[in-house]
């Protein structure tokens, strides 16, 4: 069995050591994590922060970061086949801002907003990680109820995601209600599919540069289209690890085949 701590987080560990942290802002993630916890220790500090929970974490970016991400591009597919118009325009935008003869990258990320509402709808509409588990570090009333210390209480992300309330019409897919009218992208606060103060997702920004470097290729370079033009794939999901769409078929066509 493939050892991740031994095998492959601890020799990054002891590469990064040959290193010194000084004081100007790391590059990465464990000289990072390193410099904190060098300060960390300086003031006694040491409960946390240690090179277990060091791998720990790294493991975590890779497991949760590839599930959810793959698993975001998986409903995001599925949403383009239902909504070819959405497909067309968010390629129109990669072709005129990056072209067709290199791949998308995230110098170009300002330029493709309606790409980024794109993705913004499928992560809301989608709710891939619907029940975020907190622990209450103290008892604490909620209208009424008594939460106890150490408490695990699970955060629905849907109630917000989804709020008719807030977006007027949730089960429309509409990336339109994330942009300004002069096209500018929006971030409503009730956007949280990475949870929300400071324990949102550690690989926030790991998941949203992947979805986009991959999204923005395929799109690119390829005509999503159902297997059976006739019956789409059912925009239904099952909950596994992640909320995820059930198994479709789909066709990519090479756009040079246009």
């Amino acid at each position: 069995m493939f050892d991740f701590r031994n095998e492959f987080a601890l020799p990054y560990i002891e590469a990064s050591k040959k290193n010194s942290l000084g004081n100007e802002p790391p590059d990465c993630y464990i000289p990072a994590y390193r410099q904190k916890m060098e300060q960390e220790t300086q003031k006694g500090l040491t409960k946390y922060l240690n090179e277990k929970n060091l791998s720990a974490s790294i493991l975590q970016l890779f497991l949760g970061g590839t599930e959810t991400t793959s698993t975001t591009i998986y409903w995001t597919v599925l949403y383009l086949l239902h909504h070819p118009e959405v497909q067309q325009k968010a390629f129109k935008e990669i072709e005129a801002h990056v072209g067709l003869d290199r791949l998308p990258t995230l110098a170009e990320k300002p330029q493709l907003c309606y790409l980024k509402a794109v993705i913004r709808e499928s992560q809301r509409m989608a709710a891939v990680s619907a029940l975020i588990p907190r622990i209450a570090t103290k008892s604490f009333e909620l209208k009424g109820y008594t939460i106890p210390k150490d408490t695990i209480i699970l955060v629905n992300t849907v109630t917000s995601l989804q709020d008719a309330q807030t977006w007027g019409d949730p089960e429309n897919f509409r990336p339109e209600r994330f942009l300004s009218a002069d096209g500018n992208l929006l971030s409503p606060e009730e956007f949280i599919p990475f949870g929300m103060g400071k324990r949102t997702c550690l690989a926030e920004n790991l998941g949203k540069m992947e979805l986009f470097l991959f999204l923005s290729a395929m799109i690119q370079h390829f005509r999503l289209e159902p297997e059976d033009p006739e019956e789409l794939p059912p925009l239904k999901g099952q909950i596994q690890m992640v909320h995820v769409p059930k198994p479709y078929k789909i066709k990519f066509v090479p756009r040079l085949q246009q």
